[in-house]
């Protein structure tokens, strides 16, 4: 029987440090087995062997590694120094799509603004995540301005939606 655990799924605060003892409950009696952790990282697949017919595959995956194109602007950068707009925001709200985080990420916004942006928010969808994450944002960083909102969607790779804050 082979399990895939996706480790980005985990709580890293959950996955013990190096040396330390990782405990598997597995079966449907509850069977223990206590494993030393070692260092995992993406160019390595351990695969673990536990009792004589059991055996769990690692396999790591990330999906902020997958290769997307890089989509160019199609017309110069803006050079507006004037703050963003509702409309601003709609535009990128409506087409981010997936790269929301990488855009967060580039804006400066930590990890658990993201993630409690994520949780407020996403019943209402995408849409109200991305917009609530660039009002995090503009409020934190005041004074912001069009054009380093362009330049963050240029630096990951989403020149459309800069072109689309003209």
């Amino acid at each position: 029987m082979a399990t895939r655990i996706d480790l980005d799924d985990l709580v890293e605060d959950a996955i013990p440090e190096e040396g330390n003892k990782l405990v598997i409950n597995y079966g449907q009696s509850g069977s223990q087995v206590s494993l030393p952790t070692v260092n995992i990282n993406s160019r390595s697949t351990p695969n673990i062997q536990i009792g004589k017919r059991n055996h769990m595959q690692i396999s790591i995956v990330h999906p902020s590694t997958k290769t997307k194109p890089n989509i160019k602007c199609k017309i110069p950068l803006t050079t507006s120094t004037a703050e963003p707009t509702k409309n601003h925001f709609d535009a990128l709200a409506c087409h981010i799509g997936a790269d929301w985080r990488k855009l967060g990420r580039t804006l400066k916004l930590s990890k658990g603004e993201l993630e409690t942006l994520k949780i407020d928010y996403e019943k209402e969808g995408q849409y109200e995540v991305v917009y609530h994450m660039l009002l995090k944002w503009m409020s934190t960083f005041c004074p912001v301005t069009v054009q380093q909102l362009a330049q963050a969607c240029v630096s990951i790779g989403r020149g459309d939606l800069a072109d689309s804050l003209r």
